[in-house]
C-alpha cells in the first residue's frame, strides 16, 4: 500500500481491535496512515480505509456465496484475453456485465495476436467473434508483447487513470506489463500447457504497478489469471440493464417489467429477429439469467 503520491512505498501494520479500519484493506484502496518510529520493520499503521468509489466483484472462486472485490477505486476494467488459451464468450460477457454495473470503463484486449497471421482462417474466425463486441460499441485492442503491437494504443488508454487487468492464465498479462514498464519490471513470465492449451499462475495475488504512461503515469493492478469470473452483485431481473445492446428498446415493450425473454410484443426479443442485437449475445443472456434465477451462477468453469 502506498501511502501519499510522489512518496516511496511504507511498510504498514493494520491496526487490530477498537483501533481497526472499517474496511479491511485491498489492492488500490486509498487509506489513512500514522508514522512510527523504533519499529525495526514497520514504519506505520493503518488506521482507517476511506471510502471507496468504483470497485470490481466477482463471485468468490473458493465460495461463491460471497463475493470477492478485486480493487477498489477503479477507473478501468481490462479484460485481457488471447488466440492460446483461447477464451469463453460466456466470461466475456460476465466481464462487461459486472463493469457496467460497477460504472466502470471497460475494454477488451486480444494479446498474443502475433499467433493469428493476416489472412489466415484462425484470424477471420476470432476477428468474428470479436466483432460481436465492437458492433456494441465496446472497444477491443490487439496487441502482442512480443512484436509490440499495439502497445502504444494501451499504454495511452491506460494511461492518468488506475486500471485492472483480468483474464485467464496464461493470456500473457504479465508479459504485458513488463513490456509496459519499459525495462521498469521484470516480472516472471510462466509459460502455458502445451498438452492441455491452459495457463499456469503467474500473479497469485492482486498487485498494483506505477507505469510509465504516454502522458500522465499509469497505475495497473494485475489480477491473479482464473478460469472462473461469475456475476455477483445482480439480480436475474437487474441483468437486462447491463446489456448495453438491450438499452435501447427499453420501454418499448408491452409489458413494464418484461424479463425479455417468454414475453409477448418484446422489443428485444424483436431486435434479435430483425438482427439488430447479437443472437449470441442474447443466448448469454438468457444463460445468465437462468443461472442468476437458480442460484447457480458461479459453477461454470471457462476452459477457453
Amino acid at each position: 500500500l502506498k501511502n501519499l503520491p510522489e512518496e516511496e512505498p511504507r511498510i504498514c501494520r493494520i491496526m487490530r481491535g477498537n483501533q481497526a479500519p472499517s474496511l479491511q484493506p485491498i489492492v488500490g484502496d486509498l487509506v489513512e496512515i500514522v508514522l512510527e518510529e523504533g519499529e525495526e520493520d514497520v514504519e506505520a499503521a493503518l488506521v482507517e480505509v476511506w471510502p471507496r468509489r468504483r470497485s470490481l466483484l466477482r463471485r468468490s472462486s473458493r465460495d461463491i456465496r460471497v463475493p470477492q472485490v478485486l480493487c477498489a477505486n477503479l477507473g478501468l476494467a481490462v479484460l485481457v484475453i488471447s488466440p492460446e488459451p483461447d477464451f469463453a464468450e460466456g466470461m466475456v460477457d460476465r466481464v462487461l456485465v459486472s463493469a457496467h454495473k460497477q460504472d466502470l470503463d471497460v475494454a477488451i484486449v486480444l494479446n498474443k495476436v502475433d499467433l493469428l497471421p493476416e489472412g489466415s482462417n484462425r484470424r477471420y474466425e476470432v476477428d468474428d467473434r470479436l466483432a460481436v463486441y465492437e458492433r456494441v460499441g465496446y472497444k477491443v485492442l490487439r496487441t502482442s508483447a512480443e512484436s509490440r503491437e499495439g502497445l502504444l494504443e494501451l499504454r495511452a488508454m491506460l494511461s492518468g487513470r488506475t486500471s485492472i487487468f483480468v483474464g485467464n492464465s496464461g493470456v500473457g498479462k504479465t508479459h504485458l506489463i513488463n513490456e509496459l514498464s519499459k525495462g521498469q519490471l521484470e516480472l516472471k513470465v510462466n509459460k502455458i500447457s502445451e498438452k492441455f492449451k491452459l495457463g499456469c499462475h503467474t500473479t497469485s495475488t492482486s498487485t498494483l504497478y506505477k507505469l510509465p504512461g504516454k502522458g500522465d503515469d499509469a497505475l495497473l493492478i494485475d489480477s491473479p489469471g482464473a478460469r472462473r469470473f461469475s456475476v455477483w452483485d445482480l439480480e436475474a431481473d437487474e441483468l437486462k440493464d447491463h446489456f448495453v445492446e438491450f438499452l435501447p428498446f427499453r420501454g418499448q415493450c408491452r409489458f413494464r417489467n418484461c424479463s425479455h425473454l417468454e414475453e409477448p410484443d418484446c422489443a428485444v426479443q424483436d431486435a434479435v429477429e430483425d438482427g439488430k442485437i447479437q443472437r449470441q449475445r442474447y443466448r448469454s443472456y438468457k444463460q445468465i439469467w437462468q443461472l442468476l434465477k437458480d442460484g447457480s451462477e458461479g459453477h461454470i468453469t471457462y476452459d477457453g
